[in-house]
């Protein structure tokens, strides 16, 4: 599975969880939260690329909570060999 998260439209934490949920097809029982989000992906057994596009753009609208994310993505990566995570500062 591929799936590409466009930093532009990353506007606030809610439109984050929404996204995220939508685009890596997370349970209904995902707490929308980067907790809830690490142990959604380090369960994953199919392989799976995660790549965020726009990422300066992210950084800007959402500030420190974009960093979480990214470190959390990254966590969750280090945890599951299943899980590839691009980042691209521009598309």
């Amino acid at each position: 599975m591929n799936v590409v998260l466009d930093g532009r439209g990353m506007t606030d934490r809610k439109v984050v969880h929404d996204e995220l949920k939508k685009q890596l097809m997370l349970p209904d029982y995902y707490g929308r939260n980067l907790d809830a989000l690490f142990d959604v992906l380090t369960e994953r057994r199919e392989p799976m690329t995660v790549t965020v596009t726009y990422w300066t753009d992210m950084e800007v609208q959402l500030g420190a909570y974009a960093a979480a994310l990214l470190d959390t993505l990254y966590d969750a990566e280090r945890e599951n060999p299943n899980l590839k995570i691009v980042v691209k500062r521009e598309s």
